[in-house]
């Protein structure tokens, strides 16, 4: 197949007007271009070509191929008096680096002479070969899965198994093979390959495990590290002086959180390529990620191998301890045991996962079916059935001890003024206002015995933990740091726009910190809880102080509050709306029971059944019944009528509401029983079909409980139960 490149050549003598160098250039790179040539000579894509000195290396030889192409369609595209000047070369990057020196080099009648036209069309071969048969059978293979042709194949043309494909990505057999996952395709190349055949990369710099770990397929994982451990140490992209774009298949396999790829890759990378290669950026990276997805036996292996990674930034600037203190759920504050398994929980023992990396001299692949034989027996304990339950101490047990690796850590580099800057400068007053916005209490706690100047230490809005603890409402944080000596001067504190704590609590809470609270009223109920508690907590003279914008801490409340009051009434009136209804369809009909009893009345006008007992269980509970409906609707149109300032929120309409919803609750019981008591009257005490009924008749006592009763607790205990504060707290630092 021929091709022209450009209609004109760049020439060295002669005269007339010619194609200029720019659309030489171009037209060359768009050529190169569509023959995947570019990057042999272009500055920020050029490969590395082989330096080993291995001829027969199947790199060397691609490198060789495609080095030549390029050259020679440099070449072909010039004339004979630019050529002779580029004769020597035998690299296309130097033979383009060098027709543009001699270009920019000569003055400007010379740049003009060396750009003439010529009188014909020079067309040049196609460069690349012409389309493989066995390339594209071996991609059908492979494909299809089809193991006796590929391994006829390979028997044919044992060179197809390390062959690039054209174009595109520029891979192999074995990079498609592992996009596919193809398992089976991907043993039979490997046995045709050697071990560093399996180290070539395809055009995005991959080689076929980072595609394999980038795809989670993990037999082929295992069978390319077995077989060539180096690969775990190969970053993936072209990399740059920097990195930047480079990773290594174990940062692939943390960030996708496959806990097994992480293990497996792990025991096979040196600790060197984490832990001191690009600033230890690498390393920190898969601490995170390990961190985050709960791959808690890699984190721990990494703390104790290199204390000091708990500190150090990744490429994105964030470290151990940041993401260690955005894991609440880890904590056994954030997520705490439900009372019916606590027994169990305290019973169960946990092991801390073992060390998984081998040292550095002993390094070598039978740790990883050492290691994997570990973990399995770790896993199969005798809590499997209590699956969950096991899980969760695990990851409290794990957290705590990344937390005190990670302390240790911190406590000694804290010892000096030029310690704790460097804690500055690597997140860790970042993670511990981070541990105090999500209410971790242990992270709080050993930070800063750790290190307690931590306490001191202000955000980017100057405020300090104390004040970070109100903003989001952590009141176990806060009586925790409320039982530091100095917390007057915690207390006294204002930040950059001069709001004191109480300013803060005044301060419309987050709604992430309200979503668990049922209901909009309930929300205000505890705003106002926070917000008076901690108005008796300061200093008098701090309670109406103002800040930078002329308001006392009461005037922002009002402020930042008005529409949660609005939705706290719309909230309680439709509660109070929906109850009265069933409130008064119950007084109607026990008013109807109580005039239309069961078995008629006698001449006299008592009831005919007087002394029987079950008449006078029917009596009792429809005038409990009647009595109960009746409050509960007289407590309901309270609450629509009611005023509702603010402060109403806070004991007065939870107060109604509790004493409408427990009427509410016995009217319906006493009239389930009203009706049962009727049916054994009217049956005749025929238990075959008196049981069942009554038994139905509790179905609606029933659902209200559920769907009711747990708000009744939570308004009874927000509003009658102990205060969110505990100032008996024993000082701890």
């Amino acid at each position: 197949m021929a091709m022209m490149i450009t209609r004109d050549v760049l020439e060295v003598g002669g005269g007339g007007g010619g194609i200029s160098y720019e659309d030489w250039s171009d037209c060359l790179q768009t050529y190169l271009l569509s023959r995947d040539l570019l990057h042999l000579v272009v500055v920020d894509e050029q490969p590395i070509p082989p330096t080993d000195g291995n001829i027969s290396s199947t790199e060397g030889r691609c490198w060789r191929r495609e080095n030549a192409a390029a050259l020679h369609a440099i070449k072909i595209s010039c004339g004979s008096g630019l050529l002779r000047q580029i004769r020597g070369i035998t690299s296309a990057k130097q033979a383009w680096e060098a027709v543009a020196t001699l270009y920019y080099d000569q003055g400007e009648k010379q740049q003009a002479e060396l750009l003439l036209d010529v009188d014909q069309d020079l067309n040049v071969q196609e460069v690349n070969q012409p389309a493989d048969e066995d390339l594209t059978e071996l991609e059908a293979c492979i494909r299809r899965g089809d193991i006796a042709r590929l391994r006829d194949l390979i028997r044919r043309n044992p060179d197809s198994a390390t062959r690039r494909f054209p174009g595109g990505r520029r891979g192999t057999g074995l990079h498609l093979a592992a996009k596919y996952g193809e398992a089976e395709v991907g043993y039979e190349l490997m046995r045709a390959m050697r071990e560093e055949d399996l180290e070539i990369k395809d055009g995005d710099g991959c080689t076929a495990l980072h595609i394999a770990v980038a795809g989670g397929h993990r037999r082929m994982v295992r069978e390319m590290v077995y077989r060539n451990k180096k690969l775990a140490a190969i970053f993936s992209g072209i990399i740059r002086s920097q990195r930047e774009a480079a990773v290594l298949p174990v940062e692939e396999a943390s960030r996708k959180g496959d806990s097994e790829l992480v293990k497996l890759l792990y025991i096979v990378t040196p600790l060197r390529m984490l832990f001191d290669e690009n600033d230890g950026k690498h390393g920190a990276s898969v601490l995170k990620f390990c961190i985050h997805r709960g791959i808690w036996g890699i984190a721990l292996d990494m703390l104790r191998h290199r204390p000091s990674m708990a500190t150090t930034m990744d490429a994105n600037n964030f470290n151990a301890a940041i993401q260690l203190s955005l894991m609440s759920t880890s904590f056994p504050s954030g997520s705490p045991v439900v009372f019916y398994l606590r027994t169990l929980y305290s019973y169960i023992r946990v092991r801390l996962p073992d060390p998984l990396h081998p040292e550095e001299d002993n390094f070598g692949m039978s740790s990883l079916s050492n290691t994997k034989q570990t973990i399995d027996r770790q896993e199969e304990t005798w809590c499997r059935k209590f699956n969950k339950t096991y899980h969760l101490k695990m990851d409290h047990m794990c957290s705590l001890e990344l937390l005190t690796l990670v302390c240790q850590h911190v406590s000694s580099i804290s010892s000096t003024p030029a310690g704790l800057r460097k804690l500055e400068g690597h997140g860790v007053c970042e993670a511990f206002h981070k541990a105090v916005e999500n209410g971790i209490v242990e992270f709080v706690e050993e930070a800063a015995k750790a290190c307690p100047a931590l306490l001191y230490k202000v955000d980017d809005r100057g405020r300090n933990a104390f004040m970070t603890a109100v903003e989001y409402r952590q009141e176990q944080v806060f009586n925790l740091l409320y039982s530091f000596h100095d917390r007057a001067a915690m207390l006294s504190s204002v930040d950059r726009e001069e709001n004191s704590m109480l300013h803060v609590a005044a301060m419309l809470s987050p709604c992430a910190n309200l979503s668990h609270i049922s209901g909009a009223a309930l929300q205000m109920q505890r705003e106002l809880q926070w917000f008076q508690e901690l108005g008796h907590l300061m200093d008098p003279m701090y309670r109406d102080k103002l800040n930078c914008t002329g308001e006392t801490a009461k005037q922002v409340f009002v402020r930042t509050h008005l529409e949660l009051a609005t939705e706290g009434q719309q909230w309680m009136k439709e509660m109070a709306t929906a109850c009265s209804v069933v409130g008064a369809l119950i007084i109607t009909i026990m008013f109807t029971a109580a005039l239309t009893v069961p078995g008629g009345n006698k001449d006299t006008g008592l009831p005919t059944l007087l002394d029987d007992w079950s008449f006078k269980i029917f009596m009792i509970s429809d005038a409990i019944s009647l009595y109960a409906a009746s409050t509960s609707v007289l407590m309901f149109l309270a609450i629509l009528t009611a005023r509702y300032s603010m402060t109403d929120f806070l004991r007065s309409l939870p107060t109604k509401m509790v004493i409408g919803l427990s009427t509410l609750f016995v009217s319906i019981a006493a009239m389930m029983v009203t009706f049962s008591a009727t049916v054994v009257i009217v049956m005749d005490r025929q238990l075959e079909f008196v049981v069942p009924m009554i038994l139905l008749a509790a179905v609606p006592v029933t659902l209200f409980m559920l769907l009711q009763f747990p708000l009744l607790i939570e308004i009874v205990m927000s509003t009658y139960g102990p205060s969110i504060f505990n100032r008996n707290l024993k000082p701890w630092l």
